[in-house]
């Protein structure tokens, strides 16, 4: 009768350098499926945008509402520069933000404006005017980086931070509450 040997996972790992290798590289490949997939679960959408020639924007998707050929705009006597006017869209009368007057860029000899981003945050519904839809991406809010140094035109606070070193995130929450109390100021 054979007596039972003891055997550990130990025992069962390859002695062969070259096999020990493809193990490795198994679990390097492994592990960084599942560091992605716990990085999928963070991602925020949004839609990527342009104003100018060469700055690209971004809004979160749970933001957006609709974007829309820019269409007709009403404009109001007495408002702030930054205020395009109003349109009537789906018999709801929505403001509209010049998003480059209102974050002080300069013109650029492109003026395309062809479209208006709704958003609604803290229930204020506004359009955003931008020049063009670029498409859309997804971000890690732990991973952007920090907004650049307040010797720009643009308000650090009202972007969350940059995406991959070109796209800026705009804090819609922050801008639409500055928009109000300048408003008010008027």
């Amino acid at each position: 009768m054979k007596t039972p040997t003891n055997k550990y996972a130990f025992d069962f790992m390859p002695q062969n350098p070259n096999e020990q290798h493809v193990l490795d590289e198994r679990r390097k490949q492994l592990a960084k499926g599942q560091i992605k997939k716990i990085e999928m679960k963070n991602l925020v959408e949004y839609v990527r945008f342009q104003l100018g020639e060469h700055e690209y924007y971004g809004i979160p998707y749970p933001l957006t509402k609709e974007v829309i050929s820019k269409t007709t705009i009403t404009s109001i006597p007495g408002a702030p520069d930054f205020i395009a006017g109003v349109i009537n869209r789906r018999g709801i009368i929505l403001t509209i933000l010049d998003l480059k007057k209102f974050l002080q860029l300069p013109p650029s000899d492109k003026e395309l404006n062809a479209y208006i981003i709704t958003v609604d945050c803290n229930n204020i519904a506004v359009g955003l005017i931008v020049d063009k839809i670029i498409g859309s991406d997804a971000y890690d809010p732990t991973l952007l980086d920090a907004p650049l140094s307040p010797t720009g035109a643009i308000k650090p606070d009202y972007i969350e931070g940059i995406h991959h070193g070109k796209t800026a995130i705009l804090n819609i929450n922050t801008i639409l509450s500055e928009l109000v109390l300048q408003i008010g100021r008027k």
